[in-house]
């Protein structure tokens, strides 16, 4: 875990030589030796943050814009980027020490880096395979997400107190290098003493539920989606567009019950959805009924809320919001904007409320403006640099 400040500064790290003996026995003569966490410091710093650019001109661009790729900003490898990954959930997935030790994953939140070396009992090459096919990426990314939840955002280097109480979480979510719970609230719980048990089971509690409730029976379930879109405008370019979705449950039921709930997809000829379940749940009939369009995850939940699966599905076919926007320099102070927005029919007027947002931060300060619209209302924000468009749907 890194702290991004005035620099990228090592926090804390945890290794496990079991996962290391074991991988040293897996892969034989292939197995790379994980580096020191000063040389592992160097080295996401330099391979991954900052990596050198791209200076590649692809052939058919007009001279005027060979300027923009000379900067590194615009190099594009149509070969190379069929194997990149996409944002998601929250980060990329990169390689260090000259590309012998991959998959590297990181996540970036609260102002702190969570890298991750993954295990993978069988070697691959990244340009062979796309890694979020391969669940243990998957997994990994969740296991970041939630220690995420274990890091309080004001933590610093120099607060040893709370660096010693986030590694006893780590240690305790992910004893041996394998997660087993990673739920914070529960684990939060256990380190400050369970509530009396006025009466004692024979049925035994799973290691996520150290504690039974009592109370009214209540059963929570909600979804949040994240649509990400592409679009070119353009016939003779396909747009992308794909929903990351997170499924948040919250079981208050006595006992040790065993719940299972229904997922379905409306996805229509697209790929089937790449899912990820919580520690304590299960898809019966495994992977393959997870391709179909509907099917059923079976868990016996742990006490408080939890992220019960996660998943990311294209959706090519339905874009919720297209836009369309250019911009004519009238001179070198003054541009003429003209802006579109336009919802699918099958969105209509659900959105509560839809705000659009066009940074010109490489311009510099808007000074002034003439802005007017169809609906709803423009503002200026990030100090000038952006224009906000509120559009008032409900």
């Amino acid at each position: 875990i890194f702290h991004a400040e005035a620099d990228v500064r090592l926090l804390t790290s945890r290794r496990f030589p079991t996962v290391e003996r074991k991988m040293q026995k897996l892969l034989g003569d292939d197995y790379v030796a994980l580096p020191c966490d000063e040389d592992i410091n160097i080295m996401f710093i330099d391979e991954v943050l900052h990596e050198e650019e791209d200076h590649h001109i692809p052939p058919g661009v007009p001279e005027p814009f060979h300027e923009d790729f000379r900067q590194g900003s615009f190099a594009w490898n149509t070969q190379k980027e069929a194997y990149v990954e996409k944002l998601w959930p929250l980060g990329p997935i990169a390689s260090i020490c000259q590309g012998k030790i991959w998959p590297l994953l990181f996540l970036f939140k609260k102002g702190f880096y969570l890298v991750t070396v993954v295990a993978l009992e069988k070697k691959y090459t990244p340009e062979t395979v796309r890694a979020l096919e391969l669940p243990q990426i998957t997994a990994a990314f969740a296991v970041l997400e939630d220690i995420c939840d274990f890091i309080p955002s004001n933590l610093t280097i120099a607060d040893v107190a709370g660096i010693a109480e986030l590694q006893y979480y780590i240690r305790s979510a992910i004893p041996f290098g394998s997660p087993v719970n990673t739920n914070y609230h529960l684990l939060r719980t256990v380190r400050q003493g369970f509530p009396n048990r006025e009466e004692e089971t024979t049925q035994r509690s799973p290691a996520w539920k150290p504690y039974l409730y009592k109370g009214k029976s209540k059963l929570s379930l909600s979804i949040v989606e994240t649509v990400n879109c592409t679009l070119y405008g353009k016939p003779e370019y396909e747009d992308e567009c794909y929903i990351a979705g997170h499924v948040y449950c919250c079981v208050d039921l006595p006992g040790i019950p065993e719940i299972s709930i229904p997922i379905s997809f409306q996805n229509g000829s697209g790929p089937p959805p790449e899912i990820s379940v919580h520690n304590c749940a299960h898809i019966p009939g495994g992977i393959r009924a997870a391709k179909e369009e509907s099917f059923k995850i079976s868990c016996t939940p742990p006490t408080g809320p939890f992220v019960l699966c996660r998943y990311r599905r294209s959706a090519e076919h339905i874009v919720p919001v297209r836009g369309f926007y250019q911009i004519k320099e009238m001179s070198p102070v003054e541009f003429r904007l003209l802006l579109q927005i336009q919802f699918h029919p099958s969105i209509g007027n659900t959105f509560w409320s839809c705000q659009v947002r066009l940074p010109f931060h490489h311009r510099g300060v808007i000074k002034s403006s003439d802005l007017k619209c169809t609906g709803g209302s423009f503002s200026l924000t990030d100090q000038g640099q952006s224009i906000l468009w509120n559009l008032n749907v409900r």
